[in-house]
């Protein structure tokens, strides 16, 4: 029996080693022999392999992503067809159900590297999801709009209020702009030791700030030296040292005499300037646009030769698909074929595409992640932060106890309204997907008025651009009857086709910064009723209300384009269920006639551009916004105290404390000028405030107090001299914290304390 026993565990043991043998070899059958697929070489030593196994012709149109052609399979090599265009903003876009979040300028509006950080990851995951639902063997397509090379974000500054795409972005200081825009790429990427998430891409450099064509495709300024460094260049230099970001995209604009996807500065200043290393991508149809808008060429091939000369190695459009013609004419060389080609597949590379599924974790993310409970309640918080309480007379809010509510304006129960430029939830320009349940504004107060036992009317009003006013009686009489109003107006994202002056959209500059059509009329005409009136905004770029309008109503609350529940964030801010703690990411101008010409570019040019250089009040001020509570702020410092021109960082700290009957959170904001009697002599152009260093206090108990204290990098206070030169300059500083920018309001805020001062010097 023992022998018995011992002959079928032998036998067993046989077969077992047998079947892991046979597994084994059908694994090393199944994974490529090739070199580019060894996973024990180097991601740039394997792309090089693939890229020599190539042929020219298949080198080149690997170059080449367009929206109706990806980069090409190589079967024979096994390198699938991968479409890269996809874009992100504030949620997936055109790839169906996602998370939608606030537009960008109402998460800039949260001044919380950890929110925008959090914004990021969650479109990693729900757009890793989707890639790899598609990607289900080694040589599947790869369509538009599921790839991991992802376009976003926005990290162009708000240097004209009325430019159409500035809801994309972060606003208008380079140093928020930078930090905020590191934190989307930090969560876009992830930060495993092998493997991206995703790529982020940061677009558009540079100087784009024009939508309106024309001359947007051939709008080519000349910027000073004084004006690239110390504004336009910042928010990338902090996207590649701050967070690596792997892509970055050139824009449809030129600056000083080039197109910007040929400018000598992707080499000079991303490369060498900026130590970038990863791949560079056109905005889309760019290239071409060198022939058609700005004159430059005759031909697509010569504006192809010059992209890639210049280091475009990725076209999005046609225009690299005349490169043969080129190669065959010698204006290309092989030399800038190949090191386009090798960035691209190294690219690829990292994000797993040419290693086994079972060693990248990200492979594991499934579609049960997209749109999750865990994701809408982040995009819940995230709103909630970035909610800003711009005006509040007498403490009109809170809403108290129950009250009969009427809800008026366009923007009150218009779901489109919430989504702002470039969204989701839906497939390229379709209807929003029910599954998406945006939370309108109207729905958002009524579900808290009811359940508090008030009562809620509704009557639309008005147009946000019409001058049609038969809308008035009916909200009028509504609001007659009640206790309070709520009015929601502000702007409308453009839809294609739209005639309409401002909306504010791709390719569309506003006219005017005022709150347009007859929405100020309305408002002034439910001030009469001597009801409290409380604004609600729903907009992306800045809107100035007219005085009379703005000294007739009791509060005003910036509710942003919010996604799908960022109007719930709103309502709960009306109510008091949150604490609003959100600041502007941009000035808020008195008037047109406070904003320079609109096809300049200089920082300086009267009255001014930002906070950093405007120099007649405001209506609300970069990085204002109030609270139901109340702080007080001691003890600023610096250290040290005496910097030298070499010094790489300093700290600064204030203490903060709640002063206030409820629990709140404080957006500590440290500003630095540097103490010269002549800002603009010479090459100088010296701003009159910069923000250097901000966080968030966390929620603050009634009397608690918090000592804050930031990294003050000294790169953040370079500046151009007089000579021209770029450094930290000798000379007095002046550090001032508070929980808004220096700048002053008219009319200024009741209550408001003024900022803390001290000084530093650099010897």
């Amino acid at each position: 029996l023992s022998l018995s026993l011992s002959l079928h565990l032998f036998l067993f043991l046989m077969m077992l080693v047998l079947v892991l043998l046979l597994f084994c070899q059908a694994v090393c059958a199944a994974w490529p022999s090739f070199p580019w697929f060894n996973v024990s070489k180097s991601f740039e030593e394997r792309a090089a392999l693939l890229v020599e196994a190539m042929t020219v012709e298949e080198r080149m149109g690997q170059l080449d992503t367009d929206f109706a052609k990806a980069a090409p399979a190589i079967e024979r090599l096994m390198v699938q067809s991968y479409d890269w265009r996809n874009n992100v903003l504030h949620g997936l876009v055109d790839n169906g159900v996602c998370t939608m979040l606030p537009q960008a300028t109402g998460m800039a509006a949260t001044f919380s590297r950890t929110m925008l950080q959090s914004a990021g990851l969650i479109m990693a995951v729900e757009q890793r999801a989707k890639f790899n639902s598609k990607a289900t063997n080694l040589t599947a397509a790869i369509p538009m709009n599921y790839g991991l090379n992802v376009w976003g974000p926005n990290i162009n500054l708000v240097v004209k209020p009325r430019w159409g795409r500035a809801q994309e972005t972060f606003g208008e200081c380079p140093y928020l702009s930078g930090q905020l825009g590191a934190a989307v790429v930090q969560g876009l990427q992830g930060n495993h030791p092998r493997y991206y998430a995703l790529m982020a891409t940061a677009k558009h450099f540079d100087g784009y700030n024009v939508d309106r064509e024309p001359p947007r495709l051939s709008y080519d300024p000349n910027v000073t030296k004084t004006d690239l460094l110390q504004t336009y260049f910042r928010a990338f230099e902090q996207a590649i040292s701050e967070a690596a970001v792997q892509s970055i995209m050139c824009s449809y604009n030129g600056l000083n005499g080039y197109p910007m996807c040929m400018s000598p500065m992707l080499q000079s200043v991303l490369r060498e300037r900026f130590n970038f290393t990863g791949f560079i991508c056109s905005d889309s149809g760019a290239i071409s646009f060198m022939v058609s808008y700005f004159k430059r060429f005759n031909t697509t091939e010569d504006a192809a030769a010059a992209a890639l000369a210049a280091g475009v190695d990725l076209n999005s459009g046609s225009a690299y698909l005349s490169l043969p013609k080129a190669y065959a004419a010698k204006k290309i060389t092989d030399s800038q074929i190949n090191q386009a080609a090798q960035r691209l597949m190294v690219a690829r590379m990292r994000l797993g595409m040419f290693d086994p599924p079972e060693m990248n974790p990200f492979h594991n993310i499934s579609q049960d992640e997209i749109h999750s409970a865990k994701h809408r309640a982040m995009a819940l918080e995230i709103a909630r932060q970035g909610i800003v309480l711009l005006k509040n007379h007498h403490n009109t809010l809170p809403l108290k106890g129950p009250e009969h509510i009427a809800v008026v304006g366009p923007n009150a129960n218009d779901t489109l309204a919430l989504v702002g430029n470039y969204y989701g939830c839906q497939y390229l320009h379709g209807p929003l997907l029910p599954e998406c349940n945006f939370v309108v504004p109207l729905t958002g107060i009524a579900n808290i008025s009811l359940a508090r036992g008030g009562r809620v009317s509704y009557a639309r009003g008005c147009d946000i651009e019409s001058t049609d006013t038969s809308g008035f009686a009916e909200a009028l009489h509504i609001a007659s009857e009640a206790d309070v109003v709520v009015a929601v107006m502000g702007l409308q994202n453009c839809v294609s086709g739209s005639s309409a002056l401002n909306c504010e959209g791709e390719g569309h500059d506003r006219d005017s910064v005022m709150l347009p059509g007859v929405q100020g009329e309305l408002l002034l005409e439910l001030a009469k009723l001597n009801k409290t009136v409380i604004l609600l905004l729903i907009n992306g770029g800045p809107v100035t209300l007219p005085s009379d309008v703005l000294n007739s109503v009791a509060a005003i609350v910036e509710g942003w384009y919010g996604g799908e529940v960022g109007e719930q964030a709103a309502a709960e801010v009306l109510f008091g269920d949150v604490v609003p703690s959100g600041r502007l990411p941009f000035s808020v101008v008195q008037t047109d006639a406070d904003i320079p010409s609109y096809l300049g570019t200089g920082l300086a040019d009267g009255p001014g551009r930002t906070y950093r250089y405007m120099t007649r009040p405001v209506q609300f001020s970069f990085g204002f916004g109030l609270s139901y509570t109340t702080f007080m702020y001691s003890e600023l410092s610096i250290a040290p105290v005496t910097l030298s021109p070499t010094t790489k960082s300093a700290t600064v700290c204030v203490s903060v404390q709640n002063t206030g009957s409820v629990p709140g959170d404080e957006v500590v904001q440290f500003y630095a000028n540097w103490q010269v009697q002549d800002r603009f002599s010479g090459n100088a152009s010296v701003p009159l405030t910069s923000l250097v260093a901000f966080n968030r206090t966390g929620v603050l108990q009634p009397g608690a107090t918090a000592k804050v204290c930031q990294p003050l990098l000294t790169k953040n206070l370079m500046l151009v001299n007089p000579d021209g030169a770029y450094g930290l300059q000798v000379g007095s500083y002046v550090l001032q914290a508070g929980g808004r920018s220096p700048k002053a309001m008219v009319p200024a805020p009741p209550g408001l304390a003024p900022l803390l001062s001290t000084t530093f010097d650099v010897k």
